[in-house]
């Protein structure tokens, strides 16, 4: 027998404004006891938690009640042996839903601890990680997020972990079980986090940040750090190696170990567009330190300013000893670049002046302190690309003998620190100001506040600085904490003209993470945007390179201009077009109408070679014009949606596209073939394939604004051409893609249009996503249950094919070989389309199921994954996280199902427009 144990539920005033203050509790869900209150819509019901102590559940094995650590609820907790034991505990779940388990427990070993998850019995994908907290009287979380049918449930941990687990090898652990908290809803990762992320001003400057380890296949850390640094007078240049700190604890003034920018990291924005960095484990030695340590980023819209704070908070016990530590941030500037710096010591701040050569005038930064230092410090020595700053991985940089080799002033254990420099030129100069002896109470937070900036003359640069030390213009400087509460204010003001989710009806979006995660993909996608010309980045990790696709960056648009961001998505089809190809001599594969696969995100028209040609670019800027401006006159901005189709650059670009397509389609009734989207065939691939059809639909629609009347028919004769050469069968004589037997949609047809490659891929739900196919028609409903049952690794996470080794076993993998345990990495935008192919065929319920699972394979923070999810671990593949085209479909299946949003273009017939 499994223990009940039933308590009083949460109420989330997020989720119930009727249970604020002085309102009364509402009614309690079912299966839990609580005092009745007002009666709420059923759709605003109160959120179900409830905490079950696991000393009260069924034990089995070698688990067993106990009491020796301290801090535990209920004073006593379940001692679990590394083997041969389990845990089950009984909860009455109130309804069918998403939930997330948080395990509390203690770990004070050398490994984290891993336990299978069984719900009545039955393995769940991805085992419970339990982190090592170093320290064994330190409670902390082990985190999993499933779903969950209403009644009576059984969830037991187990230290069997099964094969739905397969590729997890880890040794076993001990640890202390407390309790789990049940909690109705979704939750992102507690496990793993974004590694990089893009940051802008929306005018003239670009920052990114990085973690120290930012893939799988890192094995030496830096940082985390500022790795780049770009201003708008030349993009193409990054002007800083690296900004980051170096800390040593002089407690009881001893000059005792030295800490290097070694460690691990979690990185997010928050709801405020501030990026958050809270530090780790120490990566030489694996301890989690007693001073914490968190930075924030404050790139304030509209200013050239980055503001940093940074938090250091002593957590030892109230009454323990005070901790004082030195604290030296330093910014190592570009090698490739000469630099001439001069300390100015009333404003407490390095004032550089970059030659950029070539005849040039200069750049001027600025890199100041808010606060009273104690000392500067500067190399004239060059970074060279931060090789003096590491260390020997494999020893403590604390240690005395390692500690101060290749830091600025010998910063190492025993010795002074600051050698008071006041100026330094060179390539790659280092600069650093030291604060001596932070005094750090027990649970008392000290903060201490920095500044860049960036001027393209002395006189803008001193302009900015008085900015930026006095905001408001009094006779006393101004806190830096206006500059957080200004960028907060920017953010929400830009996030309150998205469209708004429902909050009662029948599609209310009642899970708070839904939301949060619509806002935190938005706020992301937009910090990842390219300030001037609108493009977006591929993925944020440097994995990638910061590279520009235009398919994926097309649809990032179409999400920001379903989620009612019309000027953000306009810069960007505004940006598309004018790196259309137009036939000229630089690559005569890119005739008038298409584009490069790669454009670079520092250079506004730079093509970068790569699996070259890729053409479903064409068809998805067709559609996301279209969009855009049947948004813009939904809105009620009929005169910019006029003057975004008169734009003689976008008109000529739109009609190359719709050209190029309706020009190509050859014998066999296909556009032209090319290597979209999976980059391994070239072939009449049906991705592309749909973009072009349903591409050439939207121009059709658009030719008499576009001044092409004339070729409206003929898009239209086009557009249906491609759609029954889709919908034709493979067996026929001149093949099409759809496999009649197995009920799926073909992969696509080789290029002489005579041998099909026939497997299953799941990019051919775009034709259910885009209205190509209707989804209540029986080929839509075989093929998306097929894309379930067959491609299905994780409830709701679909792959992209059967057999998909990309991110197992792939050589090309970007985080390295095996960065997931098993094959066939399920993706969340897979998942999308499955999910909005589903609401349109009327199954809400799959669609909100959808929705709640690729949220919950957020990181941490509700940073949107990258490209796959390990769906044995169900934790996203931090390679390419963030990228910004799967939170772009992570929205538009949120809007579809909340009504606020619609991608399907019916087609058209030619004869209608002829």
């Amino acid at each position: 027998m499994s223990a009940t144990i039933a308590l009083d539920p949460v109420i989330d005033p997020a989720i119930d404004p009727a249970a604020g203050p002085g309102m009364g509790a509402a009614a309690a869900p079912a299966g839990t006891t609580g005092s009745a209150g007002p009666s709420l819509p059923p759709t605003r019901a109160a959120r179900f938690a409830t905490t079950l102590e696991a000393e009260a559940a069924a034990l089995s094995g070698g688990a067993v009640v106990a009491d020796g650590i301290g801090g535990a609820s209920g004073d006593r907790y379940v001692a679990l042996p590394a083997e041969d034991a389990a845990v089950t505990f009984t909860v009455d779940v109130p309804r069918t839903g998403f939930y997330t388990l948080d395990f509390a427990h203690a770990l004070g070993g050398t490994s984290d601890a891993t336990r299978g998850l069984l719900i009545d019995g039955a393995p769940v994908n991805g085992a419970v990680t339990f982190p090592n907290l170093f320290a064994a009287d330190v409670w902390g979380e082990g985190r999993q997020r499933v779903e969950l049918q209403a009644g009576p449930r059984e969830i037991t941990l187990t230290a069997d972990l099964g094969d739905s687990t397969v590729g997890i090898g880890t040794e076993g652990t001990a640890f202390a079980l407390d309790s789990l908290t049940v909690t109705e809803g979704t939750a992102p990762s507690a496990e793993t986090s974004a590694r990089s992320l893009l940051m802008n001003n929306g005018t003239d400057l670009i920052a990114i940040h990085e973690s120290a380890l930012t893939a799988a296949k890192d094995t030496q850390g830096f940082g985390p750090y500022l790795a780049q640094l770009r201003h708008r007078s030349d993009w193409t240049v990054d002007h800083v190696e690296s900004g980051t700190a170096w800390f040593r604890d002089t407690t009881g003034g001893q000059a005792g170990r030295v800490l290097a920018p070694a460690f691990d990291s979690t990185l997010n924005f928050d709801a405020d567009g501030i990026m958050n960095v809270t530090y780790g484990d120490y990566l030489p030695t694996g301890e989690a330190l007693a001073v914490a340590i968190e930075r924030d980023y404050a790139m304030v819209p509209g200013q050239p300013l980055l503001v940093e704070r940074w938090t250091l908070t002593n957590q030892t016990e109230v009454g323990d000893k005070l901790v004082t530590w030195d604290m030296m941030p330093t910014l190592d500037l570009s090698g490739a670049l000469t630099q001439r710096a001069e300390w100015d010591e009333r404003r407490e701040t390095w004032i550089v002046e970059i030659d950029r050569g070539n005849g040039k005038a200069p750049l001027w930064l600025a890199w100041g302190a808010f606060q009273e230092m104690d000392g500067q410090q500067a190399d004239d020595a060059g970074a060279g690309a931060n090789d003096g700053f590491r260390l020997p991985y494999a020893e403590d940089p604390g240690a005395a003998q390692q500690g101060g080799e290749g830091v600025i002033g010998r910063f190492a254990a025993g010795e002074a620190i600051g050698t008071d420099d006041i100026s330094a030129e060179g390539q790659g100069v280092r600069l650093g100001m030291v604060r001596e002896d932070v005094e750090l109470y027990p649970t008392r937070p000290v903060e201490l506040y920095f500044y860049t900036t960036m001027a393209e003359s002395r006189e803008a640069l001193e302009a900015n600085i008085a900015t930026a030390q006095n905001p408001q213009g009094t006779s006393v400087a101004g806190s830096p904490t206006f500059w957080f509460e200004q960028t907060a204010a920017a953010w929400q003001d830009r996030l309150a003209q998205a469209k708004a989710l429902p909050e009662t009806g029948e599609r209310a979006i009642t899970d708070p993470a839904l939301a949060e995660a619509y806002d935190r993909s938005l706020v992301t996608i937009l910090q990842s945007q390219q300030p001037e010309y609108g493009s977006f980045v591929a993925a944020t990790n440097p994995a990638y390179e910061f590279k520009v696709w235009p398919r994926d960056s097309a649809v990032t648009a179409i999400s920001l201009d379903a989620a009612g961001l019309y000027d953000d998505a306009g810069r960007y089809w505004r940006w598309m077009a004018s790196v259309e190809e137009d036939g000229d001599d630089r690559n005569p594969q890119f005739v008038d109408g298409t584009f490069y696969t790669n454009y670079s995100f520092f250079e506004a028209d730079q093509g970068i070679d790569f699996v070259q040609p890729e053409w479903d670019a064409q068809g998805l800027f067709l559609i996301g014009a279209f969009r855009h401006a049947e948004g813009l006159r939904a809105a009620g901005r009929e005169d910019d949606a006029d003057a975004f189709l008169a734009d003689p650059v976008v008109r000529e670009a739109l009609v190359d596209s719709a050209d190029f397509i309706a020009e190509n389609i050859d014998e066999t009734g296909f556009g032209p073939p090319e290597f979209s989207i999976w980059e391994e065939f070239f072939l009449y691939n049906i991705y592309t394939q749909v973009t072009y059809s349903q591409g050439l639909n939207a121009a059709s629609r658009m030719a008499e604004e576009l001044g092409a009347g004339d070729r409206a028919a003929a898009w239209a004769d086009g557009a249906a051409t491609i759609r029954d050469a889709i919908l034709r069968p493979t067996t026929a004589d001149r093949p099409g893609l759809w496999n009649e037997e197995e009920g799926y949609f073909a992969w696509g047809l080789t290029p002489d249009g005579e041998t099909v490659v026939d497997r299953r891929e799941n990019s051919a739900n775009l034709a259910i996503v885009t209205g190509l196919l209707d989804a209540n028609d029986p080929r839509a409903i075989r093929q998306i249950q097929g894309a379930i049952e067959e491609t299905g690794r994780d409830g709701y996470g679909i792959s992209r094919y059967d057999g998909d080794t990309f991110y197992s076993s792939s050589p090309y993998s970007p985080g390295g070989t095996f960065e997931s345990r098993v094959d066939e990495a399920v993706w969340p935008q897979m998942t999308s389309y499955v999910g909005m192919a589903k609401e349109y065929a009327g199954d809400a319920d799959w669609a909100l199921g959808s929705l709640q699972w690729t949220a919950a394979m957020y990181g941490e923070g509700f940073m949107p994954p990258g490209e796959g999810v390990d769906w044995s671990t169900r934790e996203p593949l931090p390679s390419t996280m963030v990228e910004p085209v799967t939170g772009g479909w992570y929205v538009l299946n949120l809007l579809n199902y909340a009504g606020l949003n619609d991608l399907r273009l019916a087609p058209v017939d030619a004869a209608a427009v002829a």
